[in-house]
């Protein structure tokens, strides 16, 4: 009986409130009070007449039927059952005669509405068929699908879609390998998710992802993919770590972002950083310098090397200007196989002031070619304005 007297003191008050609407408790004409006790039927003599749907939206219809004249009415009670589903929601309003019945599927639905009397007696209804307008159209994709690899699980990211219908409802996430064989199959996320991870994975092996929204009436939009290969496992009794050798294998530059091609003389050029020397503690008559002539520049600056071969690489050691106090103080190290796509191996904190080598062990390593050196601040306080470096060095992994 609390329902029944929950709305008696409403009653009594000279207001009617919407019952809940559909199972995701939208909410018609009025406000929110959920109505489950059967009234006594067919013993309030008034019916409504002229029972009609006025207008038919995606998602929703329109009734709207003559207004009963009656001292003893409280109110109507509406009910809408999908001939589809068998699903059946019902609302009670005082007021207006008419309601809008929204967060509807794509379904036909038999709506009845009948009379309450101030006693909470209500008559034997009026019904009507109506259908909203069907809704074909699936909510936006993802965008911006992105992965962080590791060796045996990666974590995606994603942006939702703008939901402009309101009823984007869920994702579902899908994992194959390279053979085209599933992995996960239909992994639902709920709207609130952006970032999921996968795991069990196998260690260098290729993955596609795909991601679909879908609305609550069942459009699935197309999919999102990317593809992405696991990291190699890296046992240290299976491998070595040993210089990579400059010498044997010339490194070349592939790309860079500014150099001072004048005013450090026969110097100062990209190349420079990254040119052999047996001894490159001491190799102070060479160095990449940033442009400071014309113009100048300013951090950050990148320089992009191509080391001539596939290699997996453990370490990367850089030395500043001899002399200079104001070196590099923050690096991010990049590698790609493409100079397209570049995978993150780690932003690292050195010591600007220094004349020693800085060691930067790299993170989630995989087989590039191409190394991408950024230098992000220089510095002793990181206010530096160029990028000054004398010589770059690497170690690999390789079996044993």
């Amino acid at each position: 009986m609390k329902t029944k007297y929950l709305v008696l003191n409403f009653a009594l008050s000279g207001l009617f409130f919407a019952g809940c609407n559909t199972a995701a408790d939208e909410l018609s004409v009025g406000g929110d009070i959920e109505i489950t006790e059967t009234l006594p039927q067919g013993t309030f003599a008034k019916n409504v007449t002229n029972l009609r749907a006025t207008d038919a939206w995606e998602h929703g219809i329109t009734i709207e039927w003559d207004e009963v004249e009656d001292d003893n009415l409280a109110g109507y009670w509406i009910e809408w059952k999908s001939t589809a589903t068998g699903a059946t929601y019902s609302a009670t309003i005082k007021g207006e005669p008419y309601l809008d019945i929204v967060s509807l599927y794509n379904d036909t639905y038999k709506i009845t509405v009948k009379c309450v009397s101030k006693d909470l007696l209500y008559s034997t209804g009026v019904s009507i068929n109506a259908t909203p307008v069907v809704d074909k159209t699936a909510p936006g994709a993802v965008t911006n699908l992105q992965v962080e690899t590791f060796e045996t699980l990666m974590v995606l990211t994603w942006k939702n879609p703008n939901d402009t219908d309101n009823d984007f409802e869920k994702l579902h996430l899908n994992v194959k390998n390279a053979s085209g064989n599933v992995v996960h199959d239909d992994i639902v996320l709920s709207t609130d998710v952006n970032s999921y991870m996968v795991v069990n994975l196998t260690p260098s092996t290729s993955y596609t992802f795909s991601l679909t929204t879908e609305d609550y009436v069942g459009n699935v939009s197309a999919p999102v993919s990317v593809t992405e290969t696991t990291l190699k496992s890296i046992d240290p009794n299976l491998y070595d770590e040993v210089p990579l050798n400059k010498q044997a294998t010339p490194w070349t530059i592939a790309d860079f972002s500014t150099e001072e091609a004048s005013g450090e003389g026969a110097t100062g050029r990209a190349a420079d950083a990254i040119d052999y020397s047996a001894d490159p503690d001491n190799e102070a008559g060479t160095f990449w310098h940033s442009r400071w002539t014309s113009g100048g520049s300013s951090l950050p600056q990148y320089i992009t090397f191509d080391v001539g071969k596939t290699i997996l690489p453990k370490t990367l050691t850089s030395w500043k200007r001899k002399g200079n106090g104001t070196g590099p103080r923050e690096v991010k190290i990049e590698g790609s196989t493409d100079k397209t796509k570049f995978y993150d191996f780690g932003t690292f904190e050195i010591t600007a002031t220094s004349d020693e080598g800085q060691k930067m062990t790299l993170k989630n390593v995989r087989e590039v070619r191409y190394i991408r050196f950024t230098v992000l601040k220089a510095g002793a306080t990181g206010t530096g304005g160029y990028a000054m470096v004398r010589n770059i060095e690497m170690t690999v992994w390789v079996p044993k």
